[in-house]
């Protein structure tokens, strides 16, 4: 089951008239996803990859109706106010691609978000992917490479990493198992939609009497198994092999102790020695 992106929903694009977001809406609306206008101020009455821009969010619901998302390719230090903007005029989700924007401004605009019964996904994120349906964001990057590696499936993807999202949704296609949405749910300290709560937007993982989903009540309620992968190296893995006396490449070997009888430890061809 699609979640998030589907091609029934109504998208315009903040930031449309700039360089990643005139290209991105091309790529969205070439993947058939409803982009249905853009957001620039000052340059209301203009065309941009074919669909009307307005000056403010409010105009272009006013004008075209119902709109269900507002994916933003703003500025970070502008992305607080442009976000507050979508919410105030209704749009229920965002989609926030720029990286750095600042913690408070997140902060604020979870709040905002929680306040109006909206919903976030980002900062820093790639976006949304519902193979077959839509791409919100910049997932993919051509509508032609989307559609050669992913496909429609059960299976579900949320991860904080862009790469390792694309990727499972890449090697499951190869697999021939597909995917249902793929959600980049963003890299920066703080954002919108963290693994629990798009956990919580399926009713295949949660019962739908509840709004959102907990991180310790998600395994209650499942139907479906969730499974994790954890990529990558970290300070106690290091101490975990280190127990296990781990051999080969990411060996760690003591080199000498100091006057104060701590060991000292050295990187050398490429190996790590802890």
């Amino acid at each position: 089951m699609a979640i998030i992106a589907a091609s029934h929903k109504r998208v315009i694009v903040q930031g449309i008239t700039g360089r990643e977001g005139l290209s991105r809406a091309r790529l969205m609306l070439d993947y058939g996803t409803q982009v249905v206008g853009g957001v620039t101020p000052g340059k209301g009455g203009q065309e941009a990859a074919g669909v009307p821009v307005f000056d403010s969010v409010k105009q272009a619901c006013a004008e075209l109706g119902n709109v269900d998302i507002s994916v933003l390719f703003i500025p970070a230090p502008l992305v607080r106010s442009a976000a507050l903007e979508a919410i105030d005029a209704g749009i229920k989700t965002l989609v926030i691609v720029p990286d750095r924007v600042p913690v408070y401004d997140v902060l604020e605009i979870d709040a905002a978000a929680r306040q109006h019964g909206a919903r976030f996904v980002g900062p820093n994120t790639l976006g949304v992917l519902s193979p077959e349906q839509a791409v919100l964001g910049m997932m993919g990057g051509r509508a032609a490479a989307i559609r050669e590696w992913a496909f429609a499936g059960p299976v579900g993807i949320t991860s904080r990493s862009g790469g390792i999202t694309t990727s499972m949704a890449y090697y499951l296609a190869r697999a021939g198992i597909g995917v249902s949405t793929a959600v980049h749910v963003g890299g920066d300290s703080i954002v919108g939609m963290p693994h629990a709560r798009v956990l919580g937007c399926s009713s295949v993982i949660r019962k739908p009497a509840s709004s959102s989903c907990s991180a310790r009540s998600a395994p209650r309620r499942k139907k479906k198994p969730p499974t994790s992968s954890s990529a990558g190296c970290s300070q106690a893995a290091d101490r975990l092999h280190r127990r296990q006396g781990r051999k080969g490449r990411h060996a760690f070997q003591p080199r000498r102790r100091d006057h104060r009888g701590w060991a000292r430890w050295s990187c050398r061809q490429g190996r790590a020695f802890a």
